[in-house]
């Protein structure tokens, strides 16, 4: 459970983490790099689950590479944290409508497995203004 600023509590409802590099073969990652994937992870969020999703910004780290040399092309190394988190968020339907619940994906990045979330995370989803982006579900 969340309590977001709001008042408003979430609960979660789903979990799914993954290596964030996993399938980089080559290279180092950079700055356009990680652009290019975290709006990835959100393109793919909308294809396969139909709603809002908000994407936490992650933390990005410059990093020395053995391979990065001044002037290289790729541009300097910067990595995210090593996992990336995709949940489904539950709450109270939204307004006065008919719904079971209201919904939200929510993508984030951190260092370890969650459970726990990261609480630097905690903070930015409680930021989050649920009633304007969360979709209500019913039967």
């Amino acid at each position: 459970m969340i309590k977001l600023e709001s008042g408003r509590i979430i609960t979660l409802h789903s979990l799914n983490q993954r290596p964030t590099y996993a399938g980089v073969l080559e290279g180092y990652p950079n700055n356009q790099h990680n652009d290019e994937f975290v709006e990835r992870c959100r393109r793919h969020a909308i294809q396969m689950h139909g709603s809002h999703v908000v994407v936490i910004d992650p933390v990005r780290r410059p990093e020395v590479h053995p391979f990065y040399r001044p002037g290289n092309p790729w541009g300097p190394p910067e990595y995210l944290p090593a996992l990336t988190c995709q949940a489904l968020f539950e709450s109270r339907p939204i307004g006065n409508e008919p719904a079971v619940c209201s919904l939200l994906h929510i993508i984030w990045f951190q260092e370890k497995f969650a459970l726990p979330i990261d609480l630097v995370v905690v903070e930015s989803i409680s930021k989050v203004n649920w009633d304007a982006i969360a979709t209500n579900w019913s039967e």
